[in-house]
């Protein structure tokens, strides 16, 4: 897990290596997380967004595809937190 600390500003990134669909090897950096941890879930995220297999049927792609619109939870201070989503119930 490549996620390093900028001294200069004091934010964190994430340095991924992913494979695209041409099966060409890629790099991509993303900058200025506030805490390791939301670099952590972002990459964790990407990883999963790039390893998704097209042949997926639609329940699946739905899924996975609706998780980015589920609420987030409101703290006290007003921040709103990517892990606090609330979860869906899939019958």
């Amino acid at each position: 897990m490549p996620v390093f600390r900028n001294e200069s500003n004091g934010t964190w990134y994430v340095m991924a290596r992913y494979v695209d669909w041409q099966g060409n090897h890629k790099q991509k950096c993303k900058r200025g997380f506030k805490t390791k941890r939301e670099a952590l879930e972002w990459e964790r995220v990407f990883h999963l967004q790039q390893s998704a297999d097209m042949s997926t049927g639609k329940a699946s792609v739905s899924r996975n595809a609706s998780v980015d619109f589920l609420p987030r939870k409101k703290h006290r201070n007003g921040s709103e937190c990517f892990s606090c989503r609330t979860p869906l119930i899939w019958i």
